[in-house]
């Protein structure tokens, strides 16, 4: 036949292990303290201190988008949005591992009209 699991009481670990501390009572909580809240203008100061702290970095932010942008083809000369101007990117940073490849595998002719259609300026 089948051999069927041994059965446990309910406080079998508690016998079988009272170093563990397994207890069958529900664990005992703390009472828990009244929450203060800070003056309004602590709270206040706060909001004004994270407000700067999240102005400056949105800024930041900015300012590297900006920089993106200079460094595009075209991108100096027309207002691109930030989904723009990162897709842009991406589309260049493929088109110069094309380029880079090419040159490696001396397919000169390919990267001069690949340079050509994407306003890529040669490399002195």
């Amino acid at each position: 036949g089948s051999v069927s699991p041994p059965s446990y009481s309910p406080d079998h670990f508690h016998k079988a292990y009272p170093d563990l501390g397994y207890t069958l009572s529900p664990p005992q909580t703390s009472p828990t303290l009244p929450q203060v809240q800070p003056p309004r203008s602590i709270l206040n100061s706060r909001r004004l201190s994270a407000n700067a702290r999240e102005r400056k970095r949105m800024n930041r932010i900015n300012c590297g988008y900006e920089r993106l942008k200079k460094v595009l083809p075209g991108g100096k000369n027309c207002q691109l949005s930030k989904m723009e101007a990162l897709q842009m990117a991406q589309n260049y940073i493929r088109t110069l591992q094309v380029i880079h490849r090419q040159v490696g595998n001396e397919n000169c002719d390919g990267v001069q009209q690949i340079m050509k259609a994407t306003g890529v300026q040669k490399v002195v």
